[in-house]
């Protein structure tokens, strides 16, 4: 049996989107005005979808008062490269399981319980690397999002790679400080002529988390999470799929499909969404969120 690329590979169909907006005004009303932004990512067409939210800003902006938050983040990213050095060092398999939440979401092909699903996979000498090359997280530091390159070998030592593409990762920080997946997955496309070491930082646009959502209001704010994604998912499942997903997407947005690079940028993305299929279909099956209200997925 020839191995696969455990953090790309794990869905082909012809088309798997990937889309990290942040919600329009229009989508913040929908949710009952709370301020929140968005990214999607999902398998495919044809496979439940799930939607996270993003705050996105620039690190620099942030004052003394923010400087926490900008500690986290450093922490999240720091996290993420300790994860690729450990599937250096042992294993894919045990990086996965040493980083995995006990309740993390993969697609493989279909929604599945990650930690699992590795511990049932019998160890195999593939070499799987990868780097962050975009990090984000919640005003309150309780969430994050990673994505970024990766590039699988079938056996460790060969030089060229077998295969290649973008992972996309949800990131929840533990009680004790810990940062573990909530949710991984990702999409191939061909060998990127051009490669970057620069990491861009997605900070929250909220200095802080003054208020920390309460338990109702948790979960009123994923369940108006959950509702807009499921509206959005019934309208562009009828026709111009492109035209209903446009309106929630942010100007950075960065869409991820399969067996093609990313393209950044919201005319880019509604470019390759209308040469895609008219209609696509997608059916959420949870939502949650961070305190500070303002990630969620």
């Amino acid at each position: 049996m020839t191995a696969q690329p455990q953090r790309g590979l794990r869905f082909r169909s012809p088309r798997c989107h990937t889309i990290i907006p942040r919600l329009s005004n229009h989508a913040e009303r929908t949710t009952g005005g709370t301020a929140m932004s968005g990214k999607r990512y999902s398998a495919c067409a044809a496979m439940p979808w799930l939607s996270a939210l993003a705050c996105c800003g620039l690190l620099g902006g942030c004052r003394a008062h923010c400087r926490p938050q900008g500690e986290l983040l450093d922490q999240l990213i720091e996290t993420e490269r300790a994860f690729c050095r450990a599937a250096a060092r042992a294993s894919v398999r045990a990086a996965f399981l040493e980083y995995l939440s006990d309740d993390a979401v993969m697609f493989l092909p279909r929604p599945a319980n990650g930690k699992q699903a590795y511990a049932a996979r019998p160890e195999t000498a593939s070499d799987l690397r990868w780097r962050p090359s975009c990090a984000g997280i919640s005003a309150a530091g309780d969430l994050g999002y990673t994505f970024g390159p990766w590039e699988f070998r079938r056996s460790r030592g060969q030089d060229d790679a077998d295969a290649h593409g973008h992972f996309l990762s949800v990131w929840r920080r533990q009680p004790d400080g810990r940062w573990l997946l909530a949710f991984d997955s990702g999409v191939s496309h061909q060998r990127p002529d051009t490669v970057t070491e620069e990491i861009e930082l997605r900070p929250a646009r909220k200095r802080g988390a003054q208020h920390a959502l309460d338990g109702r209001e948790l979960r009123a704010a994923a369940d108006g999470l959950l509702a807009l994604d499921r509206s959005l998912g019934d309208t562009a499942a009828t026709a111009d799929a492109a035209g209903r997903l446009l309106p929630v997407l942010d100007e950075r947005v960065t869409l991820f499909e399969e067996a093609r690079l990313p393209v950044t940028g919201r005319a880019a993305a509604g470019e390759a969404l209308r040469a895609g299929p008219a209609a696509i279909e997608w059916r959420p099956l949870h939502a949650a969120v961070a305190a500070s209200g303002d990630l969620g997925y």
